[in-house]
């Protein structure tokens, strides 16, 4: 136990620890003397100033910061430069710190790092992402009358709360929420309705195994060895040791396919090609200790005599080339889907993203040497796109001035005019909200009028963007600059023109899809601002 604090503590305020023994002490009469005329330090039972408004914003220039105070500044440096779409380095910026020095001259002990904002002060926030509502449904009805009307439920209360316009949400895609989702998509065609792309990646796994058979068949086989292995821990040591003589005396470990652990499917049977050597080798020379093994101390003749089987069949299912082939096979065809799904996981997976997943997969399958699979996951994956709002997704991608055109083949048949069209369709759509209250006569004139005018605006910044005009006709020669500094991130790009009047309307067009994560990043139903 330290020893309890003297008198003279009266007199000081504990600040933060220097070292294992020393705190930083504050003088309470320095305190009061610093600070301006008229005004008194309010402290709270502890003796620490209080965070209260007005002894916050008049606090003495000279003043040190308590670990409370700090506490609020790091979040506030965080809300600010996401505000402003601010690059993390900003914080250490020589002449923004003088400036922050200016209004106070302790503003260098608590100004976080750029590691700060953009690690654990940006984790911590979890920026763009709240609890709305949370429903307890196990006793609703999950028919899709009863999910739209619980869909728009959460969407009236959002909007009455925190007095903003929904735009888009995202749901599974199971019976009562895809039904559900469409309905409320129907009800309010401003709203954007796609289903969660993670989710329907992860079905493409599902699919894979139903178009082709024989890779079910192998991953039954590889999963059935697997468990084999792990379940007898006496056959697990022969394996163990063998892989102790080949690897230098590294040993990994066997790794289960989890259904409901996506992409384990791959990290597993990609594990068990790493060990293929070892463990045919195994079999090769260790064959009766496997045996042994298995059968252990078991003295009934027919138990003893299923186990041997047993192991016998899995030694043979090691010894087989073909296996270890199919296996090949598989993991090659599973690697790509099991990265769609890694990449649609992310919380802040944008519609270009997953769309370029996507034709990413369709056109892997498109030449699997099986025509069968082929036809058959063509198929699938088709299904899959028509289930997403496709437009949304196409414009998105035509948005990204790191992408515009360039994915589009010839085949796709895409030309300015019929983008055109798709694009005036989607902005009339995500502007046709209604008002709250019924406008007049005089009122509807001025909104009809100013309707077009911004409409026109689109146009024509959409036909200067495709060909690279006025505010976008020095793009292409400054691209690498911007990417190096601001990376391929679309949003920044669009950011930087938000100044430009000629464009500003496409501008927050642009920015409203950019934004929109298609992906229910762990909560329930998503919904965006």
């Amino acid at each position: 136990m330290p020893p309890p604090k003297g008198p003279i503590w009266e007199y000081f305020i504990a600040g933060d620890k220097q070292n294992e023994s020393h705190v930083h002490a504050h003088c309470r009469g320095c305190i009061e003397k610093c600070f301006p005329d008229g005004e008194v330090v309010e402290l709270d039972d502890m003796g620490k100033p209080t965070l209260s408004s007005e002894s916050w914003v008049k606090q003495g220039p000279h003043l040190p910061f308590t670990p409370e105070q700090g506490k609020i500044v790091h979040e506030q440096f965080l809300h600010a430069t996401v505000s402003a779409n601010l690059l993390f380095r900003w914080v250490e910026d020589p002449e923004v710190m003088k400036l922050f020095l200016l209004f106070r001259s302790m503003a260098g002990d608590i100004m976080p790092s750029r590691q700060q904002v953009s690690g654990t002060l940006l984790d911590k926030a979890d920026e763009g992402t709240y609890l709305v509502d949370l429903i307890l449904a196990t006793a609703h009805k999950k028919d899709g009358v009863s999910m739209c009307d619980a869909f728009e439920g959460m969407i009236d209360k959002a909007e009455e709360e925190y007095g903003v316009i929904i735009i888009a949400m995202c749901c599974d895609n199971d019976g009562g929420s895809q039904h559900g989702r469409k309905d409320v998509v129907l009800r309010r065609p401003w709203l954007f309705g796609p289903p969660c792309c993670a989710h329907q990646f992860q079905l493409i796994l599902g699919d894979y195994f139903i178009e082709n058979k024989e890779a079910a068949l192998t991953t039954e086989e590889a999963t059935g060895l697997i468990g084999w292995v792990l379940n007898h821990g006496r056959v697990r040591s022969v394996f163990n040791k063998t892989q102790e003589e080949l690897g230098a005396g590294k040993v990994l470990a066997f790794l289960v396919a989890n259904m409901t652990r996506w992409n384990t499917h791959y990290i597993a049977f990609d594990r068990l090609l790493t060990l293929k050597d070892a463990m045919r080798q195994a079999v090769i020379l260790r064959k009766e200790d496997i045996i042994s093994g298995q059968v252990g101390v078991e003295k009934n003749r027919q138990k003893l005599e299923k186990l041997k089987q047993e192991a016998l069949k899995y030694c043979d299912l090691i010894d087989d080339g073909g296996f270890w082939r199919r296996l090949v096979a598989v993991v090659e065809d599973v690697e790509p889907i099991c990265l769609g799904v890694n990449m649609n996981q992310t919380d802040a997976l944008r519609p270009d993203q997953a769309l370029i997943t996507f034709a990413g997969i369709f056109l892997y399958f498109q030449k699997h040497p099986t025509w069968a699979v082929a036809i058959g996951m063509a198929k699938r994956l088709e299904k899959r796109w028509s289930a997403l709002d496709q437009l949304m997704f196409i414009l998105a991608l035509v948005l990204n001035l790191f992408e515009r055109l360039s994915r589009f083949g010839d085949k796709a048949k895409v030309t300015q005019f019929t983008l055109h069209t798709v694009l005036l369709e989607t902005y009339r759509r995500v502007r046709s909200w209604p008002p709250k209250n019924e406008r007049s006569a005089e009122e509807e004139a001025l909104y009809q009028e100013e309707k077009a005018a911004k409409e026109k605006s689109v146009s024509n910044s959409f036909f200067s963007y495709l060909a690279g005009k006025g505010a976008f006709v020095d793009w292409e020669e400054n691209k690498a600059a911007f990417e190096h500094v601001n990376g391929d991130d679309p949003l920044a790009m669009w950011t930087a023109f938000r100044d430009e009047l000629s464009t500003a309307e496409l501008v927050d067009f642009a920015i409203t899809l950019l934004s929109i994560s298609v992906n229910q990043a762990g909560g329930g139903n998503m919904i965006y601002l």
